[in-house]
C-alpha cells in the first residue's frame, strides 16, 4: 500500500520556514512504512525555494509534483491529490512533523484491516506542555467539532475522487467538511489511537471567528435539506457543543443519513438531554 504525504510550500526561504520544512521531510523519511511518496506542491515560489526543492528531488528525498500559483492550501491539496500516486493521501504542512516512526505503518495496517475509506489518528499539539488531541470514539463529536486534526487524516484515493476532494471555497475548514460529507454517506473508517504527527498551531487556522463562520456554513450545507437551522442558532450550538435537538431528532430518522450518522445523532441527543444547558443570551 502506497501512502502519499503531500506538503504545500510557498517562499519557504523568505518566510523563514526552510528549517521546519527540512524537519518535516526528515520525519517522513524516517517512517518505517515501506512505500511512501512525499509529494510537494509549490505555490509558485520566487525566492529560491523551487530550486532547493529540485535539488532534494534529485537526491530522492521528495517528489516535486507541481509548482504554480494557487488560491490557497486546499487548491494545493487538490492539485497534489491529482498528481500523487498513493493509494491513500495525507497532508503535512511545512511546520508539522511526524514524531513516531511507525505512524504511517499504523495507518496502512488499520486501513487494510478495516477496508477503510479514511483513517483518523490522534495528533499531538505543540503547546507548552504538549497536548494530545484524541479521536472521539466512533467520531461521535463530528456534529460539534472536527474529530481529527488534519495531520492525522488519511483518505483513500478513490474516495477522494468520488467526493471531489476538498471544497476550495473554505480557507480552513475543508478537511472537516470532507469528513462530514463522508460520514453522512457512510464511508467506512478506521482509527489510530496513538498519535504520530505533531501539529504546530498558528496561522490562519487559529482564526476562531473565521473557523466558526465556515463551520456554520458547512453545517447548513450538510443539514438544511433535512431540517433548517438558523445561522445564529448554529453559532450558539457550535460554541457550546450542543447540536440543535430538533435537528438531531430529524437526523435519527432521515434516509439521507447513513446508519453511522443516525447513531451519532442519537448519542448527541441523549447527551443534550442529560446535560444542563448553559445560560443563553437573549436575542
Amino acid at each position: 500500500m502506497r501512502i502519499s504525504v503531500i506538503t504545500a510550500t510557498y517562499n519557504l526561504i523568505e518566510n523563514n520556514r526552510w528549517d521546519t520544512f527540512q524537519r518535516a521531510v526528515a520525519s517522513v523519511q524516517a517512517q518505517t512504512h515501506a512505500d511512501i511518496e512525499h509529494g510537494i506542491v509549490d505555490g509558485g515560489s520566487t525566492d529560491g525555494t523551487v530550486e532547493r526543492l529540485r535539488e532534494m528531488e534529485a537526491s530522492g528525498e521528495l517528489v516535486l509534483l507541481h509548482s504554480a500559483p494557487d488560491t490557497g492550501v486546499y487548491q494545493a491539496m487538490n492539485r497534489g491529490i491529482a498528481a500523487a500516486s498513493g493509494d491513500y493521501v495525507m497532508y503535512l504542512t511545512s511546520d508539522d512533523f511526524y514524531h513516531r516512526e511507525t505512524g504511517l505503518a499504523d495507518i496502512a495496517s488499520v486501513a487494510a484491516a478495516q477496508n477503510a475509506g479514511f483513517v483518523a489518528s490522534a495528533v499531538r499539539v505543540a503547546e507548552t506542555p504538549p497536548r494530545e488531541e484524541r479521536v472521539s470514539p466512533g467520531l461521535a463529536r463530528i456534529l460539534v467539532r472536527i474529530p481529527c486534526a488534519h495531520p492525522g487524516f488519511a483518505v483513500r484515493r478513490d474516495v477522494l475522487e468520488r467526493f471531489g476532494g476538498f471544497d476550495e471555497t473554505y480557507r480552513i475548514s475543508a478537511d472537516y467538511d470532507l469528513m462530514l460529507r463522508m460520514m453522512i454517506k457512510g464511508v467506512r473508517f478506521g482509527i489510530v489511537k496513538q498519535s504520530f504527527a505533531t501539529f504546530e498551531p498558528g496561522g490562519v487556522s487559529s482564526d476562531a471567528d473565521l473557523r466558526l463562520e465556515e463551520r456554520i456554513r458547512m453545517m447548513k450545507a450538510a443539514f438544511d435539506p433535512v431540517h433548517k437551522v438558523l445561522a445564529d442558532d448554529w453559532r450558539w450550538s457550535l460554541q457550546n457543543e450542543r447540536p440543535p435537538a430538533a435537528l438531531l431528532k430529524r437526523l435519527i430518522v432521515s434516509p439521507r443519513m447513513s446508519m453511522r450518522m443516525r447513531g451519532i445523532a442519537a448519542y448527541q441527543l441523549f447527551r443534550v438531554a442529560t446535560r444542563a444547558a448553559p445560560p443563553r443570551e437573549a436575542s
